[in-house]
């Protein structure tokens, strides 16, 4: 896994609706595969020299991260916010922000935190917030300022204000959007593995990749099930006994919340085939999270020797096609 790709990719802004530059990014690492985006942002690189004819493995992973839109400006100078995706409201007073302007300036911003020798009792009890109590001080002192200053419009996007840093020591990983920039990172990384031994593989790869709470350095996390989707067996059981095989480190989970684009994809058409695999990442869809290389890896690692070892006899399997035989 190249680190520094990990990184570069976590760092690029991109909250939801907003991926340009998250797009941009990716694609600077996939430049030796056919690529394609669309007016939703998604990104779709290909092997290059398609055959008609073969299967069609998915690799997914969404790379937008959560944020949020300026919603107003008030008269004092302060943003009132929504957000881009779920966020705990508790967890955002007094970190800062990148607000994007229309003219693509980055102005920093801090959501606001009331001082605790501000606070009457009945505050100082009760430390429930909401969204609409929230604001985003940029330092201006007037709507005025705002918009003539400092460029900021109604509308604009805005994200955590993290720097990606690795640990070598230690091998740990902190960063923002992990949730899932790390499965977007582990895509490149499987489609680089196999790039060599394209002729004989399938065309396109697309998996399903998802952030999870799991147990860090404790390998890949594969997923029996969560909010949106029930595994497919025999692909968990296949992916197990690769990774058995090879060595690769991984755990199980069964998830009561939560989903991925597994849901979906696994109801095209007349049913897909889904294997859900993760990166255990601590604290995500809030501005800090955890990781651990190895676990980046050992995802990577188990995509890419999955895909290897996928022959026609045992797709048919995986797609039940033998149940009746």
């Amino acid at each position: 896994m190249d680190i520094k790709m990990f990184g570069q990719i976590t760092n690029a802004f991109g909250p939801s609706g907003f991926e340009e530059e998250a797009v941009r990014t990716v694609a600077g690492y996939c430049q030796k595969f056919e690529l394609e985006n669309d007016s939703m942002n998604n990104l779709y690189a290909r092997m290059p020299g398609a055959k008609e004819g073969k299967p069609v493995v998915q690799l997914d992973a969404h790379l937008d991260e959560c944020g949020f839109m300026v919603q107003s400006i008030r008269e004092n100078g302060s943003l009132g916010i929504l957000m881009l995706g779920g966020m705990v409201i508790t967890n955002l007073p007094a970190h800062t922000v990148w607000i994007r302007t229309r003219s693509g300036k980055l102005v920093k911003g801090i959501i606001t935190s009331k001082p605790i020798h501000f606070m009457n009792e009945s505050e100082r009890a009760n430390q429930s917030l909401s969204i609409e109590s929230l604001s985003v001080d940029i330092g201006a002192v007037s709507r005025e300022e705002v918009t003539d200053v400092f460029g900021v419009s109604i509308g604009d996007p805005m994200v955590p204000d993290v720097t990606f840093s690795y640990d070598e020591e230690h091998d740990l990983c902190f960063g923002k959007a992990f949730d899932n920039r790390a499965g977007c990172a582990c895509i490149i990384d499987t489609m680089n593995q196999l790039y060599e031994d394209r002729e004989r593989l399938a065309d396109d790869f697309y998996f399903s990749t998802a952030e999870t709470q799991g147990r860090m350095r404790g390998g890949v996390q594969i997923r029996l099930m969560d909010k949106s989707y029930i595994s497919n067996p025999l692909f968990i059981q296949y992916a197990e006994e690769v990774a058995k095989k090879y060595g690769i480190r991984y755990q199980e989970t069964v998830r009561r919340g939560g989903s991925t684009n597994a849901g979906k994809i696994s109801l095209t058409g007349k049913d897909v085939p889904v294997l859900v695999l993760g990166v255990p990442s601590r604290y995500v869809h809030t501005h800090y999270n955890f990781c651990a290389g190895a676990d980046l890896e050992a995802a990577a690692d188990l995509a890419a020797e999955v895909i290897r070892g996928l022959d026609i006899e045992r797709i048919q399997h995986i797609c039940r096609q033998d149940l009746l035989k």
